[in-house]
């Protein structure tokens, strides 16, 4: 695939895919026009995996070390990370406007937008929606103690199973991710 071929299917936009050409990203013609899908998503795994291996299945961490370690950003129930290639979630049980639920061991995960109808055509919405093509490693963080504010247990990587459902909840539509852990 070519250059725009594959920003699209990653979905990064050009100042990403330079810093990632600067960091080593393997390309087919070694001048950075055409590429193998397979071998940049094992090189961009193999960049992150040391900073992915430092989260522990249900261990507890503060929202400061889980944005610096994913290098993401510290607010926000979906958060984005090209540089880990990651897409980090957040459910909290207790202080979340959103109603996301466990359900016969599926993760059922509303997406982002709180004020209007939500869109499935912009970030982060996007980004979960096509997790399966454009390969983003989907992890997932969990408040489950109300006296711990900030504190959250990883959950570990999780899987989207199929497309979103659009449904309607209070006054506007949401759109319902169907997820499953991987770690498990």
């Amino acid at each position: 695939m070519n250059k725009k071929e594959l920003m699209a299917t990653l979905e990064i936009p050009s100042t990403v895919f330079k810093e990632l050409m600067e960091q080593g990203m393997p390309s087919k013609d070694n001048l950075g026009k055409e590429f193998n899908l397979e071998e940049v998503t094992n090189w961009r795994n193999e960049q992150s995996a040391p900073i992915l291996n430092y989260f522990k299945l249900g261990k507890s961490y503060d929202n400061v070390t889980i944005s610096d370690k994913f290098k993401c950003s510290i607010q926000s129930k979906i958060r984005r990370s090209h540089a880990t290639n990651s897409l980090v979630l957040f459910l909290d049980h207790f202080d979340s406007p959103y109603h996301d639920y466990w359900r016969r061991g599926k993760l059922l995960f509303s997406g982002m937008g709180l004020n209007k109808d939500q869109k499935i055509s912009k970030a982060p919405n996007k980004t979960l929606a096509n997790s399966q093509k454009n390969k983003v490693e989907i992890h997932l963080f969990e408040r489950l103690s109300q006296e711990e504010t900030g504190q959250y247990i990883y959950s570990g990587r999780m899987e989207l199973l199929n497309s979103p459902k659009r449904v309607k909840e209070g006054e506007h539509f949401i759109f319902r991710f169907k997820l499953k852990p991987v770690d498990m």
